[in-house]
């Protein structure tokens, strides 16, 4: 008798761990679909519309990253590696760098001035990196929203030679 309760009991507890693997599994594969829902990385909050002197999108490269340093610091929020082809612009350019600063959340007139916030600039990531001063924008009027990670702009820029882009678009650093 008791080697048939020690044989029933650890077939029972085989049942019990392969029902406990299917179970596991079948939640694995839920857990996997609806992580598959989260927001992609070139979600539309984090698409910018060029236009004027060159015309185009940027969005979210595969080295891409918001580096919001938080509002209320120093208010410094970079985008790096912003990939897209912007007409007159794409000889060279790798990729471009959107730089807004601004210290406290809330809705902005951009005045154009180089040392009062908010200020925004838009460097392209070039190869050689000589030609990126000849194309860095800045923008010159518009309004910028901040919020703690997320903002968006709609801006007119221009370049030290005068050439003259419009930006618009938004960002969320969560999904960045």
């Amino acid at each position: 008798m008791a080697t048939w309760t020690n044989r029933r009991a650890q077939i029972t507890g085989r049942i019990a761990a392969a029902a406990l693997c299917a179970a596991a599994t079948g939640y694995l594969a839920v857990g996997t679909a609806c992580a598959s829902n989260a927001p992609a990385k070139s979600s539309p909050v984090n698409i910018f519309k060029i236009s004027g002197a060159g015309s185009g999108t940027l969005h979210p490269g595969p080295y891409s990253g918001c580096n919001n340093i938080d509002v209320k610091s120093d208010g410094f929020t970079n985008f790096n590696d912003l990939v897209g082809p912007i007409s007159g612009f794409t000889k060279n350019v790798a990729s471009w760098t959107l730089d807004v600063t601004e210290n406290k959340a809330g809705t902005f007139k951009i005045t154009g001035s180089y040392a009062k916030d908010p200020t925004v600039s838009l460097i392209p990531i070039t190869t050689p990196a000589t030609t990126a001063i000849k194309w860095t924008f800045f923008a010159k009027s518009g309004t910028l929203t901040i919020a703690a990670e997320s903002g968006s702009i709609s801006a007119s820029m221009s370049d030290r030679s005068g050439q003259r882009l419009k930006i618009s678009g938004g960002w969320n650093c969560k999904t960045f």
